[in-house]
């Protein structure tokens, strides 16, 4: 519902094919006091594989949580994750996001990470990329709550011939919204 698949060609691709991912309720007012930990394992392998995960983390209203997303490869080989996760912060909900490529240098990985933010919700979105032939990291947050606030880190390492790319188009649609990228 987040995700615009009709202006984005990946998520297109992810809506048509995915068949697994995580779906992750936080009822209103429960503050976790341990994250949540989502794992995804590429097995590797001679013939190449394709993995189209799909996520939907809500956080209810006055609800604190951390969610980490890791993707991880067994062993080499050819294969291309497209994850598009949809995160959904209520009102005045704090939520951690994590996501962690560490994928074999023979993999090629696109992830979009789609967010709606209520009145005076928090998101801090964390992403560290150390994997992969090609990575592109989308990250979308919409402010649409009054007093929204939006931090979004990353840490990018890569070395021979490795491309890490990273996209973001923050909207503020209500006002005294803020957002900072690192």
């Amino acid at each position: 519902h987040y995700a615009d698949s009709d202006k984005e060609a990946f998520t297109a691709l992810n809506t048509a094919f995915f068949e697994d991912g995580a779906f992750v309720s936080i009822p209103r007012g429960l503050a976790l006091q341990e994250p949540i930990y989502l794992l995804y394992l590429n097995t590797g392998g001679a013939t190449p594989r394709i993995a189209n995960p799909r996520n939907l983390i809500i956080a209810g209203e006055n609800s604190q949580a951390t969610v980490l997303e890791d993707y991880v490869s067994l062993a080499p080989g050819v294969s291309f994750t497209n994850v598009v996760t949809e995160l959904v912060a209520a009102d005045q909900a704090v939520l951690h996001h994590y996501r962690i490529e560490r994928e074999s240098t023979e993999a090629f990985h696109v992830s979009t990470l789609s967010i709606q933010q209520e009145r005076s919700s928090t998101v801090n979105s964390h992403s560290v990329l150390t994997g992969g032939a090609l990575v592109r990291n989308n990250i979308q947050p919409v402010l649409a709550g009054e007093g929204g606030n939006c931090l979004i880190n990353g840490l990018f390492i890569s070395n021979g011939k490795q491309h890490l790319d990273n996209y973001m188009h923050v909207e503020h649609r209500s006002p005294h919204c803020s957002s900072d990228q690192f």
